[in-house]
């Protein structure tokens, strides 16, 4: 019985080990994502360890939306209610940094874009669409609430090129972030802030219709 050797020359080493090495740098960061993620301590609204199967039941209800760092996952409701200390302030801050007027007998209707995300990046990317649901909010908002919404997004985020018919506007001093949107929560959010101060707060992908029930229930 004759045997074959193969015999390989110091440059096909070289390319071979080079090819090694880079596939344990793709590989590496990928079961290191696995290990953490088995690691990971999950969280409900209220900051209490839960299991991972109630984190997921909480998610399937679709009142929770989470939010993760390199070790937890949290649980967060996608409605928040509360009252400002000063609505005159936040009409003071918004009338001059977007050079508007507010009325304050109205609502003040905010719908915010935390930057671009894989939600609002996917699906409909038409130009025109967004234009025209940009439209139908504002004629909503007109024809029942007498005032306008107004359209702001992150300081410093990106608008996807979806949206580039929607005149967004930044947010003056990252106030409406501080303020409403603590976390980047997917596609985009809304708040609704009566004469009074009290407001309404959605987390996450909304319908327009969802945006006018909320008003409705603040100028009760």
């Amino acid at each position: 019985m004759t045997h074959k050797y193969f015999l390989m020359t110091r440059s096909q080493l070289i390319q071979l080990s080079c090819f090694f090495i880079l596939l344990l740098s793709i590989l590496n960061p990928i079961f290191s994502q696995v290990k953490s993620n088995s690691n990971w301590i999950y969280l409900d609204h209220e900051g209490q360890e839960i299991s991972q199967f109630k984190f997921k039941k909480y998610l399937s209800t679709n009142q929770y939306l989470d939010i993760d760092s390199a070790n937890y996952k949290k649980i967060i409701r996608r409605e928040l209610r509360g009252e400002l200390s000063s609505r005159a302030a936040l009409e003071q801050n918004l009338e001059k940094t977007l050079n508007i007027t507010i009325d304050s007998s109205a609502p003040i209707i905010i719908l915010y874009y935390p930057g671009i995300d894989p939600c609002n990046s996917s699906g409909n990317l038409d130009l025109n669409y967004n234009k025209s649901q940009f439209d139908k909010v504002q004629k909503n908002v007109k024809k029942q609430f007498k005032t306008n919404a107004l359209y702001i997004c992150q300081a410093e985020s990106e608008i996807h090129e979806s949206e580039k018919l929607v005149p967004w506007q930044k947010d003056p001093q990252r106030m409406i972030e501080k303020l409403f949107f603590k976390h980047h929560y997917p596609c985009g959010s809304y708040v609704v802030i009566d004469p009074k101060g009290r407001f309404i707060s959605y987390f996450g992908e909304y319908m327009t219709q969802d945006i006018i029930l909320h008003t409705t229930e603040l100028m009760k």
